[in-house]
């Protein structure tokens, strides 16, 4: 609703949470420690890939084969993580 007299927010389902303060004081070193420690692994990502991308640049063989099927490197990661995740597969045992 675009009208600024009419309420936009209808809540679904009623609650008993306090409105003072969304959050507890307890929760917020959780959240932060969950950011440092997703911060971390982003971090180890960045490194990784570029380790990878740095071995798949020495490796002069690998190079131009990567260079002649510019879709085969592609294809193949897409490949492992479809399966990976593919509900009847491997997929099954993830939340």
């Amino acid at each position: 609703v675009w009208n600024k007299d009419a309420v936009t927010i209808t809540a679904l389902f009623r609650t008993n949470f306090r409105m003072d303060f969304p959050f507890d004081l307890q929760e917020l070193p959780a959240f932060a420690v969950i950011g440092i420690c997703c911060g971390f692994l982003g971090a180890v990502f960045v490194y990784l890939h570029r380790q990878v991308m740095l071995g798949v640049r020495k490796n002069k063989a690998l190079s131009q084969f990567l260079a002649k099927h510019r879709l085969l490197y592609p294809g193949i990661v897409t490949f492992i993580i479809a399966s990976l995740t593919f509900p009847p597969g491997m997929g099954q045992f993830m939340a």
